[in-house]
Parts: C-alpha cells; structure tokens; sequence
C-alpha cells in the first residue's frame, strides 16, 4: 500500500494534477479575500497615486504636502506600476495571485535542484492545499505576496553557483524584499555571514552581495535626508509606536479598545496565557492610559497651528487614511516610546521574557478569538473559528520545530539548509519586540512547506530510490 502510495506520488500526472487542484483552491480562496478590504488598503492605495503625482504621501493631495513617515515605497510603486495600466484594485489582486504562483513555481524548481524525483514536489503541492492562509493574501491590497516572492527569489538564488553576477541578483532581490517590508532589512547581514562560514572561497562573493545590497539602501535614506531632514534606510516611523503597544498589550483588559497613537484592540485569544488578574488589568489600563496622556501632551510643543489644524483634518477623515505629523513631531515621538518602552523592560524583565515567548510562538500561528468561539451557534462555524489555528500550528509551527530537529540531528540533508533555517527563525525573532500579528510570518510560510516536504520524506529515501530504479 505504501509502495504505491510513493508511486502515485512519484509521477508527473499527480504533480499535474495537484498543481491544477492548487490553482482551482486558490480562486476559490481569492473569491472570498477580494471581496474583504485590508485594513491598510486605502493607505497603499493612495501612495500608488501620490507617486504617480511625483510625491510619497498618503495624503499628497493637501495644499501643504506631508512626505510619507510610516511606509517604505515599495508596495506603493508596485500600485503605481499597476494603476498605470488599471485604476481597479481587482487588476492587483488577479496579478498577485499570478505573482503567487510564480513563487509557487520557483520553490518546486528549488526541490527540483535537490532531487529530481516528483514526489517531493507533489507532496509540497499537497501541503499547500491544506495552506490557504497564504494564498488568502493575493486577494487584499497588502505587500504580503510580493514579499513572499521576492524572498522566494532571494533563497532560488543562493541555491544556484556562487557566482559574481549570482551575490548581485541576491543583492537586488534582497533590497527589494526590504523595500517592500522592512522586517527583511538585517536578514541580508546574517546571510553575508552564512556564505562566509559555509566556505573560504566565498568571502569576495559575500562581500559583493552585502556591499551592493548596503549601496541600495542609500536612496530611501537619503530620501528620508531630504524630506525629514534625518538619515535613516527605513522608514522614519512605526517601530517605536508597535514596541510600546507589544508591551503593554499583555497587561490590559480583553477587549480594551483607545486610540493616542494607533488603535490598541485587546482581542479575546483563547490561547494567550494569563500574565496578570483582572483586577491589575483593570488597574494597569489606567497606568497606560495617563503614561500615553503625558507622552502625547508632551509633543504637542512640536506642532504649529497649521500642523494641529491639517491633524485634525487628516484623524476625522472617513477616507480610511492614517494621519501624519510633521518630522519633528515624528522623530520626537519615536525617541520617546522608545524611551519609557525600554525602561518598562528594564523595570520588567521576567514579565518582558515570559510575554515575548508567547509572541515567538504567536508569530507563526493565528490565534483562537474566544468571543467568536463562544457565540459561534453550529458546529461549522466553530470550526471555522479555530481552523486558522489548527492549520498554522500543525503546518506551520510544529512543522519548522520539525524541520528544526531534523536538520540539526542531521536526519535530512540539502544544500544550504542553515541558510533556509536561519531565515525562518529570523522571522519570528526579528519581530519579538513588536505586538502580536500572525501575518509577520506569512511571507515565510511558502518557503517552509516547500523545506517541511523535503523534511518529512527524507526518511522514506530508501523507498523513493527503490521506486527510480
């Protein structure tokens, strides 16, 4: 039974088949998605424009033009590109979803440059089936799928001959992935390093990639030089503003919803432990609430009138735009939370560990909303509550806790592995300081259902070679 188990999945007419299967589950996937609107959508959508004005704003539309503070330009050029050919947000998403399965493709022939046989490949198909959580994106306006691709093609080309045109390419795709999300920016660095370690005869090919990868950062930075008068290559808000909600969002209330500088939804997760009683969640909310109060009031010196005028205009608009503050403000503003957000660690640090495991685990998998569960009236759609979690959790964690052990035990063997092993664990370790979105990942997850099938199959090798001769 076995045997032809391995045979089935060893044929060009099962990789067929199930790669027909994923497109078919995929425009199922992209009917439900497109019809949803991402919470940044108009945001991104806006930049788009603004760069076709000659700007960088999502509100470049003002008399007094606000340069952009919060998005590096990537996704935004990406809209623009688009919007020259089609002022319809379906046009995007139909391209993402075509963008998907072109890193679908690169990651099968990725197997392909490990084993020849179609077994691995069709069981990575077969994984992504039971994936949808991925290809879910291509159908929201957010920077998730070109991301996933452009990471994709990073690790396609380390896996090819290190070659001086090979460390530009990965140079190239590299910044682009970091253009288009941040988070990638110091991955490029851990891989300067991996190519030296794995060979001598690397170091002139290492040091080519990182040194073009470094030159290509310098635009935004200089951009940032420009407008914000401060040199900075990512963009010159956002993390200090997600670090001191990550902090904070374990100690308050479910449910707790106020807004000083982005909104901070307490959400009812059914697996998040418990870091303190409800009555010191009822008495830490206070504690937030006068600590953003004297942070918030503080800042006020850095706005004109003019400034306070346009802020008011931009926070009660009903375009579904966020505001923006003038430069000072911002850069003020960073250095501040950064501030009080280190100092709460330094004042907390068994709290600040306990809580940042929870958010490394967190960060691969999506959580159970227990308001949803609880008032869910049929059994289906109980299911459909907690199924997100059961599928990230068993694919997607205890899958790269697998790959993880397998490869260090070295029970599985493939080129560049460490390479592989260090971007997936990058992922969840580079936002640890940051509040919880199961998304952060996502642009990996393609990545390790392609290594988890090599994974689980390496130990039936003995069989798969049987089945070739």
């Amino acid at each position: 039974m076995k045997q032809k188990l391995f045979e089935l999945l060893d044929s060009k007419k099962a990789f067929v088949a199930l790669f027909l299967l994923n497109v078919l589950a995929a425009l199922a996937v992209l009917s439900v998605s497109s019809a949803l609107r991402f919470n940044d959508e108009k945001t991104y959508w806006t930049m788009g424009e603004s760069i076709l004005h000659g700007k960088f704003s999502s509100w470049y539309f003002l008399p007094d033009y606000y340069p952009e503070t919060l998005r590096t330009p990537g996704y935004p050029v990406f809209l623009a590109l688009c919007q020259l050919v089609s002022g319809s947000a379906m046009f995007v998403k139909v391209l993402q979803l075509l963008i998907y399965f072109v890193s679908v493709f690169l990651c099968t022939r990725i197997i392909r440059k490990m084993t020849q046989a179609y077994f691995y490949r069709t069981v990575f198909l077969l994984l992504l089936i039971l994936n949808p959580q991925i290809v879910y994106y291509s159908g929201l306006i957010s920077a998730e799928v070109l991301n996933i691709f452009f990471i994709v093609l990073v690790l396609y080309f380390v896996m090819r001959e290190r070659t001086f045109r090979n460390a530009l390419l990965i140079a190239l795709f590299s910044y682009c992935a970091f253009i288009v999300r941040p988070a990638f920016l110091l991955f490029p660095f851990l891989l300067f390093f991996y190519f030296i370690f794995a060979g001598r005869k690397n170091f002139k090919y290492a040091s080519l990639f990182i040194l073009t990868y470094t030159i290509l950062l310098l635009p935004f930075g200089i951009w940032n030089k420009r407008e914000h008068g401060i040199f900075k290559v990512t963009s010159l808000e956002g993390g200090a503003g997600v670090a001191h909600i990550g902090f904070w969002l374990f100690k308050l209330p479910e449910g707790y919803n106020k807004q000083f500088y982005w909104p901070i939804a307490v959400k009812h997760d059914a697996i998040q432990p418990d870091f303190f009683s409800d009555k010191e969640k009822q008495e830490n909310a206070l504690l937030y609430e006068k600590e953003c109060k004297d942070i918030f009031n503080a800042l006020e010196t850095y706005n004109s009138r003019k400034d306070s005028a346009y802020y008011s205009l931009m926070k009660d608009n009903d375009l579904g735009l966020l505001p923006l503050h003038n430069s000072k403000y911002t850069v003020a503003r960073e250095k501040a939370l950064w501030a009080i957000t280190i100092q709460h660690i330094i004042d907390e640090p068994f709290f600040y560990l306990k809580s940042r495991l929870y958010t490394l685990f967190r960060s691969y998998v999506t959580g159970i909303n227990r308001f949803e569960f609880v008032n869910a009236k049929s059994f289906l759609t109980k299911l459909k509550v907690v199924l997100p979690f059961i599928i990230t959790f068993l694919f997607i964690f205890l899958g790269l806790l697998f790959i993880t052990v397998r490869i260090l035990r070295g029970k599985v063997d493939f080129p560049n592995k460490y390479a592989f092993l260090l971007l997936f664990w990058y992922y969840g370790l580079v936002h640890l300081p940051f509040t919880i979105q199961g998304r952060y990942t996502v642009p990996v997850h393609l990545l390790i259902l392609m290594t988890l099938s090599i994974s689980m199959m390496k130990k039936h090798e003995a069989s798969i070679q049987s089945m070739q001769q």
